[in-house]
């Protein structure tokens, strides 16, 4: 299940994804290495933020990078847009050759421009402390 709340990230509008099936299991010590890939928006309004078309691109585009890592053993654990840019976020049981994994995903939306990196992550700070953070792991839900 993933859960939407709007926030603010250093002054400026945000809004946070964040898949809660993982609250039950984070950290999860087999998913240790953190991946992310990143688009610039198209039209972002002065917020930062796209606009509804956008919005269902996004979602689209969110869709099929959950699909191609979990081909490579990752799972999505959230994504954050904010800034004119929205980044997807995945934890993986190993290194992932980026490139390579959304290369599928960039030629379909290739109106993109997308960046990408990894870094371990094996107690899943970033999860915890960014995605939910209030840090509510188990039996809480993320704040609205």
């Amino acid at each position: 299940m993933v859960d939407a709340y709007p926030c603010r990230i250093d002054g400026h509008a945000a809004q946070v994804l964040v898949n809660l099936a993982l609250r039950l299991r984070a950290p999860d010590p087999e998913l240790p290495w953190l991946a992310y890939t990143a688009v610039e928006l198209l039209r972002p309004d002065p917020h930062g933020m796209p606009d509804e078309d956008e919005a269902e691109d996004l979602t689209d585009l969110q869709e099929m990078l959950t699909a191609t890592f979990e081909e490579h053993r990752a799972t999505f654990a959230g994504a954050i847009l904010t800034r004119g840019r929205c980044e997807f976020y995945f934890y993986a049981e190993e290194v992932l050759k980026l490139e390579e994994v959304i290369e599928p995903v960039a030629h379909e939306f290739d109106e993109y421009t997308f960046s990408v990196g990894t870094h371990e992550d094996p107690v899943w700070t970033h999860y915890i402390g960014v995605l939910i953070p209030d840090g509510s792991v188990v039996g809480e839900d993320p704040p609205n």
